[in-house]
């Protein structure tokens, strides 16, 4: 029996975005830390990150170093993938020298997320790169041949603009579209909360963890709690999380919305 406890888009940074009130800093630690409380109450093996820990590819040390310290000192282990906010030029291969490749490196409780077997379960990462969503269109969502997958329950984490209808802009998959065998589809990197079954795929998207624009004020961060011997998720909203109206200085969101507006009509 195995639980992990899974996160995505943290864009953890030092300093606070436009519109954000109070200090973005302090309260990611502070739901950091409910996070590592929440592994511990439920036992579970390992926090999965499904990538964009932090919020650029080069973040400072003491935001490193308290991400590091809290989780060291938990004795979790923590799974991750390169988000498209970790890496340079949307390519793990030229990301040797940024934050979470320089953490993967120097600390043993941080792994990179290749895949997890386990007796009757394989849980496998899929990271973001450019044409990621053309390669998925193309080849699908599947375990690799060599991995033993037969009767096991099956959970992939992709960092993706995967989507359940399609998008105005940008280059994106809908789910629907997506030939898989695979039972579970964690998708991160679209920071919309969806979920949507497909044939036997359930695709779940939590949205961030960390909020970081005023037009995510209404999302709840969450974590996603898998049983594997139940084959189960569960969703977890955090109770250390503040209201978007807490969050977020609403007095310029007509200001951002034209904005939006401006760039959708481009």
């Amino acid at each position: 029996m195995s639980k992990f406890l899974y996160i995505q888009d943290f864009h953890l940074k030092g300093k606070n975005s436009i519109n954000r009130i109070g200090n973005y800093f302090e309260d990611c630690l502070m739901k950091f830390d409910e996070l590592i409380s929440i592994a511990k109450e439920n036992k579970v093996d390992a926090i999965i990150d499904g990538g964009d820990l932090f919020d650029s590819p080069i973040v400072s040390y003491s935001v490193c170093d308290a991400i590091v310290d809290k989780i060291e000192k938990s004795g979790l282990t923590y799974y991750c993938l390169f988000g498209n906010h970790s890496e340079r030029y949307h390519s793990k291969e030229h990301s040797f020298d940024t934050t979470l490749a320089h953490i993967l490196r120097r600390s043993k409780s941080f792994k990179y997320l290749t895949h997890i077997i386990g007796n009757d379960y394989i849980i496998f990462g899929k990271e973001y790169h450019h044409d990621i969503e053309e390669e998925i269109k193309t080849d699908g969502l599947y375990c690799e041949p060599e991995w033993p997958s037969e009767d096991f329950w099956k959970v992939g984490i992709v960092h993706a603009f995967v989507c359940p209808e399609p998008f105005p802009y940008a280059s994106h998959v809908v789910c629907d579209d997506i030939q898989a065998s695979v039972d579970l589809v964690l998708v991160a990197h679209y920071h919309k909360v969806w979920e949507k079954k497909v044939g036997n795929t359930q695709y779940l998207d939590i949205g961030c963890f960390g909020r970081n624009s005023i037009t995510e004020a209404n999302i709840e961060p969450s974590c996603v709690l898998l049983d594997t011997e139940k084959r189960s998720y569960k969703v977890i909203k955090l109770k250390t999380a503040k209201k978007g109206k807490d969050c977020f200085d609403f007095s310029k969101i007509d200001e951002q919305k034209l904005k939006d507006n401006n760039i959708n009509e481009f």
